[in-house]
Parts: structure tokens; C-alpha cells; sequence
């Protein structure tokens, strides 16, 4: 079943938690960039790990399949290819969820190093189609290059892409877009009281 088609400021909750200042603060001037890696940085190393991790499974295949055959006729091919597809899934999984929480880390700065189209880093989200990928609106944060240098500045009549007060799990965050709900969730820092949006605190 997806998230309700609401805005995060449609949410129950929305003005307790700002209150709270667990929403994206964007900033008034550019950031500079958090500590260690970007966004970028992070997804330049997921991509050259999955060609890192294709070419090591060629070299290991052309080296042991031989070997596996003849020790395994039968089941040393079957055992070789679902081993390293394992590892290989495995480690693409992984990487892939670091590159989404170093992502999700610069979007609660209020920038982001990583203006994706469409991206999703935390699994199939509990989507109909496997292959689903979220649209991402990044017009509500900074977009800065890899070196911290301003690509485009956030209009602040757009809800930012970050965690919100969930419209699926009451009491928890999850991360809206700029367009849609992903099912990512995060426990807040602390409680907020979820309440109508038309009632602020």
C-alpha cells in the first residue's frame, strides 16, 4: 500500500516536530559540507565498487571454474555463480544503504551533493514494482558541487527533501523526497506529539 498523498505540512505532527527542530533546517547562506564524505563522493565509490566487484567475479570465475569442475562436476559451476552473486548482492545492498545515509545526513544540513533525478538507497521500499525509483525535487535545499560550491540555492516556498513526521507510522520520521514518500523511516531524537496540522503548538 503506498503513503497518503500529502505534503509533510499535511502531516499530524509536523508543527510539534519543527518545534522540536527535528525537520531539514536549510540555512540562510551556504553550508560548508559536513565532515568526511560527500554524497557524491559516497555514490562515485558505490558505482566503482560494482565494477570493481564484476571484474573480480570474472578473474575469480575464469580462474577457479576449472578447478570447482573438476573437484565438482555437478554442482561446482552452480555453487561458483551463487556464491559470488551472493557476495556481489550483498555488497551492492550495503554499499548502496551508506550512499543513502550520508545522503540523507547532507539533506537534514539542508544541502545536498547529490542531485539524483530519481534514486532509491533503502531497497524496494515496499513497492508493487521492484524496480521503483523515487522522483527527487531538490529546489528546497542547496545544491552544492563536489568541492562545496554553490550549484543552485533553495526556494524556501518548498518543502525541502528530508525526514518528516510519517503520514504511514505515527510518532516516527520518514523521508519525503520533494515529491513522494520513500519507505525510509527513522525513530525521531526525540518524542513529538502528533496533532492535527491546522493546530500548531
Amino acid at each position: 500500500m503506498s503513503a497518503p498523498a500529502l505534503n509533510p505540512s499535511q502531516v499530524d505532527g509536523f508543527f510539534a516536530a519543527r518545534a522540536l527542530g527535528l525537520l531539514p533546517q536549510v540555512p540562510e547562506a551556504p553550508p560548508g559540507p559536513l565532515p568526511g564524505r560527500t554524497a557524491r563522493r559516497a555514490f562515485t565509490t558505490w558505482l566503482a565498487s560494482i565494477g570493481v566487484g564484476a571484474l573480480g567475479w570474472i578473474l575469480f570465475a575464469s580462474v577457479f571454474s576449472g578447478v570447482l569442475n573438476r573437484w565438482f562436476p555437478l554442482a561446482g559451476p552452480d555453487a561458483l555463480v551463487l556464491g559470488a552473486v551472493s557476495v556481489f548482492g550483498l555488497l551492492f545492498v550495503r554499499l548502496r544503504a551508506r550512499v543513502g545515509e550520508v545522503f540523507l545526513d547532507e539533506l537534514t544540513a539542508g544541502y545536498t551533493t547529490l542531485p539524483l533525478t530519481v534514486g532509491a538507497f533503502w531497497g524496494v521500499n515496499g513497492r508493487r514494482r521492484i524496480n521503483y525509483q523515487e522522483p527527487w525535487d531538490f529546489r528546497g535545499v542547496w545544491v552544492l558541487d563536489g568541492r562545496g560550491a554553490v550549484r543552485s540555492a533553495p526556494d524556501r516556498d518548498i518543502d525541502p527533501p528530508g525526514l518528516y513526521p510519517s503520514p504511514e507510522r505515527p510518532g516516527q520520521l520518514q523521508v519525503w523526497t520533494g515529491t513522494v514518500w520513500a519507505r525510509k523511516f527513522r525513530a525521531p531524537a526525540q518524542p513529538f506529539v502528533t496533532q492535527p496540522p491546522g493546530r500548531q503548538p
